[in-house]
């Protein structure tokens, strides 16, 4: 619409300025058209001679404004791929932390019922790799209450403690009385965690 309305206005900019320049001329030698060759080739000096500047004007003139256009719209495409690859590195970022904090959490949750001699050191690392996980990746999701990473953190350092006493003057620990309930609530956390970097990533 925007082009079509250009061309009807250049239209008639064009007609309107060659009959300022043809007007004066029959006006000034009484309007009427000569059989004599001289004078066509008097008049096409003088149409010629002013309107061809003014059209070379105008051609430089629409000329500069195509390419300030094309410009323009080809700085917009460019923007735009930039954004676009920007968001899909973005998204590939957040699906790596979600795959990290998942298989994280997965790995000290099962350390927390395993009974082997490497059980405590294992959950220990988990749970550092946890905290560094955080502070690597919470830029990714500023959504995220820190309450709920706080209460994520607090219960994996209150389960590693009831886990780490399990060997504690050779006795193992009664997992279902000690351990069953602050891991189900440390599930229930796991979850929400989970839950919420999906949703982070989806927006």
């Amino acid at each position: 619409m925007r082009v079509n309305s250009f061309y009807k206005y250049f239209t008639i900019a064009c007609l309107i300025l060659i009959l300022t320049v043809a007007i004066p001329y029959f006006i000034k030698f009484n309007g009427g058209i000569s059989n004599e060759t001289a004078v066509w080739g008097a008049f096409g000096d003088y149409f010629g001679g002013i309107l061809n500047p003014i059209f070379a004007i105008i051609n430089i003139g629409i000329l500069i404004y195509l390419t300030h256009l094309v410009h323009k719209i080809d700085s917009n495409r460019v923007k735009k791929e930039l954004e676009i690859q920007k968001q899909i590195a973005i998204y590939g970022l957040k699906h790596d932390a979600l795959k990290a904090f998942n298989n994280n959490l997965s790995k000290f949750q099962l350390e927390l019922v395993k009974s082997n001699e490497n059980s405590e050191l294992n959950i220990i690392l988990h749970r550092n790799d946890f905290y560094s996980l955080i502070e690597t990746y919470t830029y990714l999701f500023p959504s995220i209450e820190n309450d709920k990473k706080s209460a994520l953190t607090e219960k994996m350092r209150e389960l590693s403690k009831i886990a780490g006493d399990r060997f504690v003057g050779g006795n193992e620990f009664d997992i279902p009385n000690k351990l069953e309930p602050k891991l189900l609530e440390f599930i229930d956390l796991k979850i929400e965690f989970i839950k919420n970097i999906q949703n982070c990533i989806l927006e």
